[in-house]
């Protein structure tokens, strides 16, 4: 999959030498760490796309560190427990964000940024088994992304969160979706 993935990024470039990418990825695949053999298995995407096109791309990890000062915080070097540069680093830069907050079991700052509780349908809560609930605007269909996803345990009571408008609310299970209907939910202003 690394290679695949470094592939198709050459390709693209090779096709139109000043395209310009942002390419966002999960964990490790932007690590560029040099690996005693990037062509082995171990090699991430970020690692064989360098290596690959001779392109040295500037990685950036949201992932590695947390800010204590509650504001985003940009940082060149990891630090160690005792307070030292850890020498090993696997991006270029690294963005720490403040611990994620939450109200009511759901990220604080979904609620800072407009959006409003609505209560889960109760329709669509789990009884026996886990259950996603999935908010969508009502008019996309079921391939678009959900502005809002809950997984749900039996008896969990958490809110969706969503902007003004009108939603879709589709639930799932293992077995795949939940009553086959869709509830409308509408969030005001």
């Amino acid at each position: 999959r690394e290679q695949d993935e470094a592939q198709n990024l050459f390709d693209a470039l090779s096709k139109d030498p000043k395209l310009k990418m942002v390419v966002h990825s999960g964990a490790a695949h932007a690590w560029e760490s040099p690996l005693p053999d990037a062509s082995s298995k171990g090699a991430w995407m970020a690692a064989r796309f360098k290596l690959l096109s001779g392109i040295d791309p500037l990685t950036i990890s949201q992932i590695e560190c947390v800010s204590t000062n509650g504001k985003e915080v940009l940082a060149a070097h990891r630090l160690k427990e005792d307070g030292t540069i850890d020498p090993d680093n696997h991006t270029d830069l690294i963005i720490g964000h403040p611990p994620t907050l939450f109200t009511d079991g759901r990220p604080a700052w979904r609620r800072n940024a407009g959006d409003l509780a609505v209560p889960a349908p109760s329709t669509l809560l789990p009884v026996t088994e886990p259950t996603i609930l999935e908010a969508r605007r009502e008019a996309d269909g079921l391939g678009v992304m959900p502005v809002d996803r809950l997984l749900l345990y039996p008896g969990d009571r958490l809110p969706l969160l969503l902007p003004p408008g009108r939603y879709r609310v589709d639930a799932f299970n293992a077995a795949g979706r939940v009553n086959n209907e869709s509830v409308i939910v509408s969030v005001g202003r």
